[in-house]
């Protein structure tokens, strides 16, 4: 599995840069190399989000298209999770299919080591999101599944998107 996050950066100083860096909720943002896994990571916040139909280049990986929500979700959990560096799959998950497989299989071990997810719910959920939740901290509730072993504490971001802007 290969680890990455998305790790605040200075303003890009030359067009080089550029390419490798992006502006989100104010702050300028970049893909960290790969971590070890092995030891003490540093704090992160995964983002949850529904991908919906549109497709936007990314700005990571310009070599593949991303869903319309991701910019709108990443910024919304920079504003929510201010101290952390932030995982989220569009940027995350490496591109090279030998890499991308074992990552994606690491899903439980990547949120569970999260400080918090974020969760972004989309405009045409009908139902709030139903997920077993036990209270930890304040702001945060801890959430097992009954599918994995991990244990995630999880925050709801009651927002949603509407014609692609996000409202939150």
């Amino acid at each position: 599995m290969e680890m990455r996050l998305m790790i605040e950066t200075e303003a890009p100083a030359d067009d080089l840069s550029r390419h490798s860096t992006m502006a989100a909720a104010g702050r300028y943002w970049t893909l960290s190399d790969p971590l070890d896994i092995s030891g003490t990571l540093p704090r992160y916040a995964c983002a949850s989000y529904v991908w919906g139909n549109e497709r936007l280049p990314n700005p990571v990986h310009p070599s593949i298209m991303m869903s319309d929500r991701t910019l709108p979700t990443f910024a919304a959990v920079a504003r929510h999770a201010p101290q952390c560096a932030i995982w989220i799959d569009a940027f995350c998950v490496p591109v090279e299919p030998s890499k991308k497989r074992p990552t994606l299989e690491s899903l439980g071990f990547i949120f569970s080591r999260a400080d918090c997810v974020v969760a972004v719910r989309v405009a045409s959920c009908k139902s709030p999101l139903s997920l077993p939740v036990e209270p930890s901290r304040p702001g945060i509730s801890g959430v097992r599944s009954k599918h994995t072993r991990y244990k995630l504490n999880l925050r709801v971001l009651w927002g949603f998107y509407r014609h692609g802007v996000e409202v939150l």
